[in-house]
């Protein structure tokens, strides 16, 4: 059975927060999320993620893309800012915290974007377009295979 993602893309004044993800000696950055559990729906493990990876609450706006690849399914949500400063909650990801495996949320301009290692790079590059574009053309579902997904 495939795991079940939620992942939140949070706007606030043309600037996205991303949780910037060190792994021994590969970083990149991603959307905040994680796996949704049993007792929940998407739009609460959109939420709650977000929270627990950036301490930020968020109101759901609308949902955006699906991903499917041979693992997992994808959801993200444009998600509005509520209140909160960029920090890493103290659950899984705090307790995993090492020298070879780091996280933490940042805010990036929404202009920088295309620069920056963000992944799944095709999420990343639906969200520019489609933002330039007022999201008209969500929302988006693709199913890849591991192999033929982008790569840094």
């Amino acid at each position: 059975m495939k795991k079940i993602r939620a992942c939140a893309i949070i706007i606030k004044e043309d600037q996205v927060i991303l949780l910037w993800r060190k792994i021994n000696n590969n970083s990149y950055f991603v959307f905040p999320g994680g796996g949704k559990e049993s007792n929940e729906t998407l739009e609460e493990a959109v939420i709650r993620e977000a929270f627990e990876e950036t301490s930020i609450k968020v109101k759901i706006d609308r949902f955006l893309y699906k991903l499917i690849d041979e693992n997992s399914e994808h959801n993200f949500y444009l998600c509005s800012y509520i209140s909160g400063e960029p920090k890493l909650g103290t659950y899984n990801e705090h307790l995993e915290t090492s020298e070879n495996n780091q996280y933490k949320p940042m805010w990036k301009g929404i202009d920088e974007m295309s620069n920056l290692p963000i992944l799944p790079l095709e999420v990343r590059d639906w969200f520019i377009k489609d933002y330039k574009n007022n999201f008209a053309g969500v929302p988006r579902e693709e199913t890849i295979l591991i192999n033929d997904r982008r790569k840094l």
